[in-house]
């Protein structure tokens, strides 16, 4: 079992907490059109393979011989070239058509649609989008599938509700298309943290999402800033936190009108990310033996780092710079560096200029000179509702084939900008032409994880909370932690 993933007797108590479990005492039909195609019924003919027989759970797919994945070509050879070659399949038993919630508008959205059509085309499945604006869509999802409403069948999650959606036994498994050939072109996180044994309705680990993009942290930062200081144009490459410090009190040293570095410290969640990142460049892990650990001695050291920076004067006010605030001052040259997203690469080209000279990637900072230049995953979350008709599903299932292709994520990436999920997007010539930086970007995303948990939205607002305590310095990093702690063993029903 990952260390960074919840153990089934954790789940099974926090759920029982809460009056879950009762789901896993279901049966039979979906409440759907009355399918004998459900789990809990006819499992299917005698001369059905293992394979393709669905997992024995409520409510799910009795089998999976509608679809092979392997046919008619190895999967790895389908999804890993410039076009998708979808899996052969029954087109009786898969319906013509599949509702999906996308997260936001269409208009954002031009590689998804484009891919959609490409999926129809090829399949003669349609997919019909229903637009979710981004606030809304985690209260609308919820209710679709705690009333185990019929549709949408496909649905675009928020990675951090993933777990609280499969807990309860609401996702569909799809593990059909994650065969071990299928995993190598992935981030390890998909595997060693997605595939999950949450679901209390099951009995063993089981994946349930498909994707199009994955981005890693990466370190954005000013080579023309750090040679102006002395350095050498690479120094932030790959850099350790004593890098990261040395380069603040250079900054402060000389007489310039910058920081070296800063992080998101406003607001309810990006204030997490940099402190994790922290937490993981230790070679240390949030959830511990089925339990998630703030207060840990890494966790501690963390936080102790950066409020050493803040009461030496060596960053700017962190507490002021929620989401776009460290990239505002990083792109008006008030900061020589710092640790987000990488689709700051369009904004950064169009504003600094050629990679190299004013702008360029390297890892987030590891911990000494054996810690882990560690990444955080972000990553959208693709899931088929469990209680949609089975032809519906079906053809979720065919699409989501093709959404974690090499295709689709060149085209997330070239009309887009969002980081390729599958890794054999970046051997395409569409990506080679395109790709102003490719090794930072790989290798931010191979070391990328994420940490799941249930109530996550809920548990970090805590975190947050107590980590700007700190930062303001109404606590110590010890005593914000065990707060912290304090609050979410309460939360999560732990000790």
């Amino acid at each position: 079992m990952p260390k960074d993933t919840m153990e089934r007797r954790q789940v099974m108590k926090y759920a029982a907490a809460l009056g879950l479990t009762s789901i896993a005492g279901c049966s039979g039909n979906s409440g759907g059109d009355g399918s004998d195609d459900q789990s809990g019924s006819d499992p299917g003919s005698d001369d059905q393979t293992e394979a393709d027989q669905g997992p024995d759970i409520p409510n799910t797919l009795a089998s999976w011989d509608f679809i092979s994945v392997d046919e008619p070509a190895p999967i790895d050879e389908r999804i890993t070239g410039a076009e998708w070659t979808p899996p052969e399949f029954d087109e009786e038993a898969v319906a013509d058509s599949v509702k999906y919630f996308n997260m936001g508008s269409m208009k954002n959205d031009p590689a998804t649609a484009w891919f959609q059509d490409r999926v129809d085309e090829r399949t003669g499945i349609t997919v019909e989008p229903i637009v979710v604006p981004s606030k809304r869509a985690t209260p609308k999802i919820t209710t679709v599938l705690s009333s185990r409403a019929e549709e949408p069948a496909m649905m675009q999650i928020d990675r951090q509700m993933y777990m609280d959606f499969v807990e309860p036994g609401w996702l569909e498994p799809v593990d059909q298309l994650w065969t071990e050939a299928a995993y190598e072109y992935f981030p390890q996180a998909f595997s060693a943290e997605f595939a999950t044994d949450m679901d209390v309705t099951a009995d063993e680990p089981h994946q349930y999402i498909s994707v199009a993009i994955a981005e890693g942290s990466v370190k954005n930062y000013r080579p023309d800033l750090l040679q102006e200081l002395g350095f050498d144009a690479d120094f932030l490459k790959r850099p350790t936190w004593e890098d990261v410090r040395e380069v603040c009190e250079e900054a402060d040293s000389q007489d310039v009108d910058y920081y070296g570095h800063a992080w998101y410290g406003g607001g309810v969640r990006y204030p997490s990310y940099p402190w994790m990142l922290k937490v993981w460049s230790q070679g240390e892990r949030i959830v511990q033996d089925g339990e998630v650990i703030f207060n840990s001695d890494a966790g501690v050291e963390a936080l102790e780092w950066q409020r050493q920076l803040i009461e030496d004067g060596l960053v700017p006010d962190v507490l002021s710079l929620g989401q776009g605030g460290p990239e505002d001052l990083f792109l008006g040259g008030e900061i020589v560096g710092y640790t987000g997203g990488s689709k700051m690469i369009p904004r950064a080209l169009e504003q600094l200029g050629e990679a190299g000279e004013a702008y360029d990637l390297g890892l987030p900072a590891k911990y000494g000179s054996d810690g882990e230049h560690a990444t955080f995953l972000g990553t959208d979350t693709i899931c088929i509702n469990r209680f949609a008709p089975p032809e519906k599903k079906k053809a979720a299932l065919v699409y989501m084939d093709g959404c974690r292709s090499a295709e689709a994520s060149a085209q997330e990436f070239v009309q887009e900008g969002n980081m390729p999920a599958n890794s054999a997007a970046w051997d395409l010539d569409i990506v080679q032409s395109e790709a102003p930086f490719q090794e930072i970007p790989q290798e931010s995303i191979e070391n990328a994880r994420e940490g799941l948990w249930p109530r996550q939205i809920q548990t970090i607002e805590v975190l947050v909370a107590e980590l700007q305590a700190a930062w303001a310095g109404q606590k110590s990093p010890q005593e914000a932690l065990d707060d912290a702690q304090a609050e979410v063993d309460g939360i999560l029903q732990q000790n």
